[in-house]
């Protein structure tokens, strides 16, 4: 005969096994094989494709538009010439093509010479102003050999890569 504190104990153990047989959404951990196609082993079980795969934005290449406000570092590109005369300053606009709308960007520019510049070398460091809303692209995309955590959908059916594993 059953007594309550068996009872309870049944009712647990019914739950624990209704719980476990509906497959709710777990973590699991996998190294990615291939990412073209794009393939992870998941703990050394079973290998996911694409079609079972969704990814986050922590594991993609993606755009991001930017304001910036920059100037490039000073280069140094000293080499010599064979000059007889003077240097102008151009100041203008450059075109520039090779983007999806072509835009200018105002300039100054100048060569600043030190010392005989009959076969002498040249000091020609310069830097570049930049600002204004830009984009860029973020590779953030999958290697072969990353580990990665996912969390699996209920049923088991597709898995979400959340983000990358990183050894400490």
């Amino acid at each position: 005969m059953l007594d309550s504190n068996d009872l309870l104990v049944s009712i647990k153990k019914a739950a624990t096994e209704a719980v476990e047989a509906s497959q709710p959404a777990d973590f699991c951990f996998g190294k990615v094989i291939s990412t073209n196609p794009l393939k992870i082993s998941v703990e050394q079980k079973m290998v996911l494709s694409s079609a079972q795969l969704v990814l986050t934005r922590n594991v993609t290449e993606y755009k991001v538009d930017m304001t910036v406000n920059h100037t490039t570092d000073t280069v140094d590109l000293q080499h010599a010439h064979s000059v007889n005369g003077n240097t102008d300053v151009y100041s203008g606009n450059t075109d520039m093509g090779g983007t999806d709308e072509p835009h200018k960007h105002p300039y100054s520019h100048a060569h600043s010479f030190s010392g005989n510049t009959e076969n002498s070398s040249a000091n020609l460091s310069h830097s570049h102003k930049y600002s204004g809303r830009k984009t860029f692209l973020v590779h953030n995309g999958l290697s072969v050999g990353e580990n990665v955590v996912l969390i699996k959908q209920k049923g088991g059916q597709k898995y979400l890569v959340l983000d990358r594993v990183v050894n400490v």
